[in-house]
């Protein structure tokens, strides 16, 4: 069964995998590659081509709703494990019947950025926290669906490892 995907129901933000932290809004990374551009003779025009296994900047932003003290902890200076659960709404073709199935979104952060926002009555306060991301893992009723980790050369979609030859021919292995 193909189930046809409906909505994000509700997420949790969690700290070391275990600690709710806050209600946010939250921008994932875009895992945009690394290219490099190839023209010469003999060649007709130009093609940019993704670097096997490197990618852009990571940025993730965790835009929470109101300051609390755990929301804080993510100012420290240091690298922590930040976990993202959403709940996503399905619906089987066959029966009609909607359902949930979660996800799970490890990531490891820097905090590079607090914005303290506007204080004002009767509105939520919304302070953005901006962080460089160097690993990510998406995960689905249990299987890793992707694992990206840019400090290891990891690289892994759908059960391949697309950077095992770069560190193969690194020596890594």
């Amino acid at each position: 069964m193909i189930a046809i995907p409906l909505h994000l129901d509700n997420y949790g933000v969690w700290k070391n995998g275990w600690r709710f932290i806050g209600v946010s809004t939250t921008v994932l990374p875009n895992l945009q590659n690394l290219t490099d551009s190839y023209k010469g003779s003999g060649y007709g025009g130009e093609q940019d081509y993704p670097v096997r296994s490197h990618y852009a900047n990571w940025e993730l932003t965790i835009n929470f709703h109101n300051i609390t003290r755990q929301s804080a902890e993510l100012m420290m200076q240091e690298s922590m494990q930040v976990e993202f659960l959403p709940a996503f709404e399905y619906q089987d073709p066959t029966s009609h019947r909607t359902f949930v199935e979660g996800w799970r979104f490890a990531t490891i952060i820097q905090p590079k950025g607090v914005d303290l926002s506007t204080l004002e009555v009767g509105v939520k306060q919304n302070m953005p926290i901006l962080c460089g991301c160097t690993y990510i893992k998406a995960s689905f009723k249990g299987e890793t669906v992707f694992e990206k980790d840019k400090v290891n050369i990891i690289d892994e979609v759908l059960h391949t490892d697309y950077a095992k030859p770069v560190r193969q021919a690194m020596g890594i292995l």
